[in-house]
């Protein structure tokens, strides 16, 4: 019963994980999987975009909080559509005009509820797959070459979106 419960696991957190690691040349018709909000010192610049487990940062929201210009130039038959960066600096140093947005005592506790819950389900998972890994290292179950570095993979994944979510919560918490 063990195996069969190990074996379900192991396969759904391949399946997820090997859809999130599939990548494809157009993100055009993907499915949006999440949001997430751009800081900037502390400071939230726009939400961001979660497609296949990457993120998709606006790149006008950021690249205007350095100060640069940005043009956008439309796609053609013949190429991609362009978009254009360019800054000026004051003795080599682009200085980041920061928005300042006022949320609502409401809209800051609904936010740090959602990135407590973003980051207890990354907990699950990553104790998931530590107990995977455990489990394949003691020979209690043989995933295959590929399916155990997916496993690690996934692990150190997980382990960096959880420090990035506990930072977000800190950054929102002490900006109060």
């Amino acid at each position: 019963m063990k195996r069969v419960v190990i074996a379900f696991v192991a396969g759904a957190l391949l399946m997820v994980s090997g859809q999130a690691m599939a990548d494809s040349i157009s993100r055009i018709g993907k499915k949006v999987g999440g949001e997430a909000a751009v800081y900037l010192n502390g400071k939230q610049l726009s939400d961001a975009i979660i497609v296949d487990d990457k993120s998709y940062a606006p790149v006008r929201d950021i690249a205007e909080a350095f100060g640069a210009d940005v043009g956008f130039e439309g796609a053609t038959t013949e190429s991609k559509a362009v978009i254009d960066l360019k800054t000026e600096t004051e003795g080599g140093e682009v200085v980041p005009e920061v928005p300042t947005e006022t949320l609502s005592p409401d809209q800051i506790a609904e936010k740090i509820n959602n990135l407590k819950w973003t980051r207890d389900s990354h907990i699950r998972k990553i104790d998931l797959l530590k107990d995977a890994i455990r489990r394949a290292d003691d020979g209690q179950f043989k995933p295959t070459t590929e399916e155990y570095a997916q496993f690690k993979t996934d692990l150190a994944y997980y382990e960096s979106e959880l420090v990035k979510v506990e930072n977000e919560i800190e950054a929102i918490e002490s900006a109060q």
